[in-house]
């Protein structure tokens, strides 16, 4: 049974690129680790430049890609923290009509009642 895409939206540049990666991947590790919704953590992108050893740092750059990726979640999860640009994520995610969830608690209710429920016909066991 397909699992809902989650967006992981939070703060990325400041005050500290690498403390705020480090929290949206542990974030991302449990999310994958329960198992209930399968997540995107644009908080990776950070490595680009230290892998490819080219790429960009430039914001519209990168909040455009973001906002193509989250036109295909079913669902995004703020996390905690100043962000304008995950604020703005969240606004994109409030514009093309998908949930948006301030605990995981929240989150997987939805996927495990609303999300799945729309998987199984009425009727079907």
């Amino acid at each position: 049974m397909s699992k809902p895409l989650v967006y992981i939206a939070g703060p990325i540049s400041k005050p500290d690129p690498l403390i705020n990666a480090r929290a949206g991947v542990l974030l991302y590790q449990r999310l994958i680790l329960d198992d209930v919704v399968t997540p995107f953590c644009p908080m990776l992108s950070i490595l680009v430049p230290l892998v490819a050893g080219t790429g960009t740092s430039d914001y519209d750059f990168w909040l455009k890609h973001d906002f193509e990726v989250i036109d295909h979640c079913q669902a995004l999860y703020r996390m905690p923290g100043d962000s304008i640009g995950a604020d703005r994520e969240v606004g994109h995610a409030h514009t093309i009509r998908i949930p948006v969830f301030k605990t995981i608690d929240a989150l997987y209710a939805w996927a495990k009642v609303s999300w799945y429920a729309k998987l199984v016909p009425e009727g079907a066991q």
